[in-house]
């Protein structure tokens, strides 16, 4: 990662103005794939302005039927809002596709935007996970190849195995995905 410097803005005006006073500047909201982008050196920002303390993070509903997103809403938020699930369900998904895995570590990363009962079986017969988990959490796990999977509410569950995106459509049938991941 290249040397950079930080302020935090304490006003969207001094934001921008900060903004104007220094080319190559990014605004970060939490960050995580700018910072990750800043690792692989694909974004070099001379500067970052954080806007965390502008309390940008409310998703409202226009008058049009759309939503206003805020600088600060959080990408896991967004995805797990109702209104986006419900009316930009690929938005939410890709969303979530997207993320940063919080479990670099691990084989296996599960995380849900609703309730849902996962049980993962590694190959040599332990059950690695059995139970419901809850909206924003996210399980690391690493086992015996293959691992067996039951999601219960697939469409609210992505799965990152071995550091790539995991699609449930295929083994989903009444939103229960049963899966073999080698």
């Amino acid at each position: 990662m290249k040397a950079f410097s930080y302020e935090r803005a304490q006003s969207p005006q001094a934001a921008i103005d900060a903004a104007a006073r220094k080319p190559g500047s990014h605004f970060i909201a939490g960050g995580t794939n700018l910072l990750d982008l800043m690792k692989l050196e694909i974004e070099t920002p001379a500067h970052l302005i954080d806007i965390n303390a502008l309390k940008l993070d409310q998703i409202e509903s226009t008058p049009e039927g759309g939503l206003r997103i805020g600088a600060m809403v959080r990408n896991t938020d967004l995805a797990a809002d109702a209104r986006v699930r419900r009316d930009y369900a690929v938005l939410s998904r890709a969303l979530l596709a997207g993320a940063s895995a919080p479990l670099p570590a691990t084989l296996l990363q599960i995380r849900v935007v609703e309730t849902s009962w996962i049980e993962v079986q590694d190959g040599r017969g332990p059950v690695l996970l059995s139970r419901t988990v809850q909206p924003g959490e996210s399980v690391g796990l690493d086992g015996a190849l293959p691992l067996r999977l039951t999601i219960g509410n697939a469409a609210a569950t992505q799965l990152v195995f071995r550091g790539r995106p995991v699609e449930l459509t295929a083994a989903t049938r009444d939103n229960v995905a049963r899966l073999e991941l080698k």
